[in-house]
Order: C-alpha cells, then sequence, then structure tokens
C-alpha cells in the first residue's frame, strides 16, 4: 500500500562520518519527526545485509555484488527488458546500477514508498531503472564535484548520464557550483535546486568547552590551535598543509596544527610529521558525537581543498556554528558558504597551487589578533544561523516531498 509522504535515501549512512554521512545524520531524524516515514539505503563490502533502526529511521545496508548473484536470474531479465536504457554505459556498470535499483525498488515496493533520494554522482545510473518499474515514482538525485574532478570516470558514458538526468524532477547538490556541474559536463539542461549542508545549532555553538580535548592530545591552554577536518588526503589539501608546516609554526610559538579526520593517503606522513614537532597533533576516525568539541578546542579552522573539489565543505559550516575563524581555498562551494573577509577569509590559487604567500599572511593577521578572530566567528556564527541551520534544510526538503 502505497504511503503519502514517504521516503527513501539512497547513499553514505554513517559511520563513518564524512560529508554525505553527516548531512544524513542529522537531516533523517529531522523528517521524522515531520511525520514523514524515512528509509536509507546504503552499500557495505560484507555478505549479510543488514536492517536496524536509528533515531526513527529505517536503515538497509546491502552489498550489490551479493544482491547480484543472489537475484541474478531476475537482474538479467530486467537487464534485456531496459537494455534501451544502457546507452553507452559499460556492462559492469549497467548491472551494478541494475542491482543497486533492484534492491530500491524492493523496498519502495514493500514499504509502498513514494519518493526516492539518490546521493553522489554515481547513484544518477540507477535512475532509468526505477522509473521504468514505477511510474509515479518521485526521484530527486543530488550530485556533487564529480563531473569537475573526475571527468575521465564519465566520459565513457555522456550519452547514459545525458539520458539518466532526464529522471528526476530536480538535480540537488548543497551548492550551485556542483549543482550546475552536470550542465556544463554534459552540455544539457535540467531543473536544480540548492539545499545546504545542514548543522544543528544546538550541537555546534560558541560556548561550547574544548578543555577536555586540549587536556587529551597534551595542548596548552594558551596554545593558538589551527585545525583541519576531514579525510586526511590530497583533495582536502593536507598535503599543503604538510608542505608548509614549518613556515606555520614559525609565525608565532603558541601556534599548534590539529589533523583531526577519517584515515587517508597522508596519514602517515601526518603521523611523521606530529612525531617531529610536539606542536602537531593528530586525532583520525574521531566519534561523530565528539565532534562539536574538537571544533571548540580550535581557535582557527582551515580548509585548504583542492581546486574545483569542495561542494560546500560541510566540516566549514561546523565550524561558522562554533563561532570559529575560517581560512578556506577560494574555490567551488567555499564561494557560496562564506563571504570573504566577512564571515571567513578565501585564499586564492596561485596557479593549481593555493597561493602560499597570501594563506600564511592572512593566518599570521588572525594569529595575532584574538579579536580578530572573534569578530569573524561572530559573523560567521550569524550567517550559519541564517543558512544552515538543520530546521531549514529539514523544511526545505519536507517542501520537496509534499510538492
Amino acid at each position: 500500500m502505497k504511503k503519502l509522504n514517504s521516503a527513501l535515501f539512497v547513499g553514505n549512512w554513517p559511520p563513518p562520518f564524512g560529508g554525505i554521512a553527516s548531512h544524513l545524520y542529522e537531516l533523517l531524524p529531522g523528517i521524522v519527526e515531520k511525520g514523514i516515514d524515512t528509509y536509507t539505503l546504503s552499500f557495505q563490502t560484507e555478505a549479510d545485509e543488514i536492517q536496524k533502526l536509528e533515531n526513527g529511521v529505517r536503515n538497509f545496508f546491502f552489498n550489490p555484488f551479493s544482491n547480484f548473484k543472489r537475484r541474478m536470474l531476475w537482474i538479467l531479465v530486467y537487464a534485456i527488458i531496459n537494455i534501451k536504457h544502457k546507452k553507452d554505459l559499460s556492462l559492469k556498470k549497467y548491472l551494478r546500477a541494475l542491482s543497486i535499483a533492484d534492491k530500491v525498488n524492493c523496498i519502495v515496493n514493500e514499504h509502498g514508498l513514494t519518493h526516492v533520494f539518490t546521493y553522489d554522482n554515481d547513484q544518477i545510473h540507477i535512475t532509468p531503472f526505477l522509473k521504468s518499474k514505477f511510474h509515479n515514482l518521485k526521484i530527486y538525485s543530488t550530485i556533487y564535484a564529480g563531473f569537475y574532478v573526475n571527468k575521465h570516470l564519465y566520459e565513457t558514458e555522456k550519452k547514459f548520464l545525458a539520458h539518466a538526468f532526464t529522471f528526476p524532477i530536480k538535480i540537488l547538490s548543497c551548492s550551485k557550483y556542483c549543482a550546475d556541474s552536470g550542465k556544463e559536463f554534459l552540455g544539457i539542461e535540467y531543473k536544480t535546486k540548492v539545499l545546504y549542508n545542514n548543522v544543528l545549532e544546538n550541537i555546534y555553538y560558541p560556548a561550547i568547552s574544548g578543555k577536555r580535548i586540549r587536556q587529551k592530545y597534551g595542548i596548552a591552554e594558551d596554545a593558538v590551535v589551527l585545525m583541519t577536518m576531514g579525510r586526511i588526503g590530497y583533495e582536502m589539501g593536507i598535503d599543503f598543509l604538510i608542505d608548509y608546516a614549518e613556515n606555520i609554526l614559525n609565525l608565532d610559538e603558541k601556534v599548534t596544527i590539529f589533523f583531526v579526520g577519517a584515515k587517508g593517503e597522508l596519514s602517515s606522513q601526518v603521523e611523521e610529521l606530529a612525531n617531529k614537532y610536539n606542536r602537531i597533533n593528530f586525532a583520525f576516525d574521531i566519534s561523530f558525537e565528539d565532534k562539536p568539541e574538537y571544533f571548540a578546542c580550535c581557535d582557527i579552522f582551515t580548509s585548504p581543498s583542492k581546486q574545483n573539489y569542495p561542494c560546500m565543505g560541510i566540516a566549514n559550516i561546523e565550524a561558522m556554528m562554533c563561532g570559529k575563524v575560517v581560512l578556506s581555498s577560494k574555490t567551488g562551494g567555499h564561494l557560496e558558504t562564506i563571504e570573504d573577509k566577512i564571515s571567513g577569509i578565501l585564499v586564492p590559487f596561485k596557479g593549481n597551487q593555493l597561493n602560499a604567500e597570501i594563506y600564511l599572511s592572512e593566518l599570521s593577521n588572525v594569529i595575532a589578533s584574538k579579536d580578530l578572530r572573534l569578530n569573524y566567528g561572530i559573523a560567521a556564527r550569524e550567517r550559519g544561523i541564517r543558512l544552515f541551520t538543520n530546521d531549514h534544510i529539514v523544511e526545505q526538503h519536507i517542501r520537496l516531498i509534499q510538492e
């Protein structure tokens, strides 16, 4: 029996806490509170499926390859029926998309759902195979920066993607920069809506104490902490901070650099750096519950992401909500998140590299002035409350579902 106002979110559900996961972790319980039956479907490497209920959200975890093996006959029949939708999509991606779509279709059918939200560029692959089964199903697809930063992954399937983009009612993203990425890459037009990433202002706020975190990592009370939070990899600009760590430490004897986030390809280099300098610390794979205290322990937050990479930067918003001055790269969705020299600082690129001279100069200014940090932090919090609260983004989703 079809339910009025019910939704399945196909994407990454925590843990681990990447940007998509953090967004859904706070958003979906808010949607449940508004009376929407809410489900998620996420992927795992293990063969066994897991179902659990968390904060009122019914979660399904499954393995696409295992699902394909288990339902191979039906999926192969479905592949023949839907061959007109394949276009130039590779056989491997076609069968994977069918396996995911098969699982989505089963959940939609079993629970009578009315809406499906997909997350990440790759999940646009499943949209033709949902619509062909449920003609009245309303599909919204959220995309990110993949068409900017990983063009090579999609060059051979442009015909399919242009076709797949016709099935969602709207293409969503957390910034106009990313929402429009398919238009530029594929040369097509489609309806878009920007839904900013959301933050719970009663969890991330300026009065939180970071004392426990400072004590845990031996950071002095009077230290000026420059923190980054995200995957410890190249895309997040961690290599920039590694390369210029000594220059940063030399700006002031009270400066401490704190690398926080999910382990990535540069984790070992960060550990080596921390062993070399006693004013460099790291914390990998922290819990979601502890995140606000980590933001509270810092004085300056930085996100020197690579050019064209960030769609928005949810960590920037979390830091802004905590009343922190944010120093980020001038690219992608950062330009929509931060008002330069008002609610934060945006550092331009010089060629393909972040301009180190300007970065160090701006950093030196905010290190030297507590009042400057405070003023930026107040403006950042005000902008966060105006645009990025969870209640505001929940209401925008509710309006979409109730259209």
